[in-house]
């Protein structure tokens, strides 16, 4: 299950739930969301194959890689997920970290990767 929570009018993170693990998204935003042809691509291929590719997490589980993955996830019934636990960094480190990332695995335009 994703879903954004919120309590007294307060923007609380927005959290994926895998199982009984509950991961928060620390940057949603930062990266633009998969099309709705990449996601059902890498929706099929979770499916035929489970997750490839760890999702890369702080030491809190918030998701600094793999918000599409950990969603399809939770949405294909999934109890757990492959993690890679990244302890120590700064929100600084961590967001440098998503950018890099995905800058590297995906096809990103110009203004996407300057902005």
């Amino acid at each position: 299950m994703c879903r954004p929570s919120r309590q007294k009018g307060l923007n609380v993170a927005k959290t994926i739930t895998v199982g009984s693990r509950v991961f928060t998204v620390l940057f949603p935003g930062l990266i633009r969301p998969l099309t709705d042809k990449e996601y059902a691509r890498l929706k099929t291929s979770i499916q035929a194959s489970a997750i490839q590719d760890h999702l890369v997490v702080d030491e809190n589980v918030g998701i600094i890689d793999g918000i599409s993955r950990a969603t399809i996830a939770a949405e294909l019934g999934f109890m757990d997920v492959p993690t890679d636990v990244r302890s120590g960094l700064s929100e600084d480190q961590k967001r440098t970290l998503t950018e890099t990332l995905n800058i590297d695995r995906r096809q990103l335009s110009d203004e996407e990767i300057h902005a």
